[in-house]
């Protein structure tokens, strides 16, 4: 029996100790007021978005280079020669489901072909990025004027 009135005295005491919290600072406002729907006269609504695509359709993304000179002999500052294309550093993205009609891209109308003292040259139809310091002065004078033929008019 002691030991049951020393147990309730020691709680009593702890709850004593805590401070009470007001309830109304954990629970919202209920609304004062409630604004109706506008159904019209519908008894259900119909969703406006849709899924863009079922799990089994399949889509296929084309990736098209803008090509801005003809196949050429690339000479390296050391004298290696590679053949290869000078292509834009933008690539063109479209998607189609397959069985469609890819669309055609748009090609930029400005394209970059000179971005941070490099090229992007396609190497067996794999774009690489060189410095532009590692071409011949040839070259080099070849890619300035495409760039300045690319190039916005003020």
């Amino acid at each position: 029996m002691k030991i049951i009135l020393l147990l309730l005295s020691s709680i009593s005491l702890a709850s004593a100790q805590r401070p009470e919290i007001p309830r109304d600072n954990f629970l919202p406002n209920p609304p004062t007021s409630f604004e109706p729907r506008n159904v019209d006269r519908k008894q259900e609504i119909e969703p406006t978005i849709g899924p863009s695509r079922t799990k089994d359709e399949k889509i296929t993304r084309y990736i098209s280079q803008l090509s801005l000179s003809e196949l050429r002999s690339w000479t390296s500052s050391d004298g290696k020669v590679i053949e290869a294309k000078l292509i834009a550093f933008e690539d063109m993205l479209v998607e189609a489901r397959d069985g469609a009609t890819p669309p055609t891209p748009q090609p930029p109308k400005h394209p970059t072909v000179v971005r941070d003292g490099t090229v992007r040259l396609a190497v067996n139809r794999k774009p690489m990025v060189i410095a532009l310091s590692r071409l011949s002065k040839a070259d080099q004078e070849f890619i300035e004027k495409i760039r300045v033929q690319h190039a916005p008019k003020p």
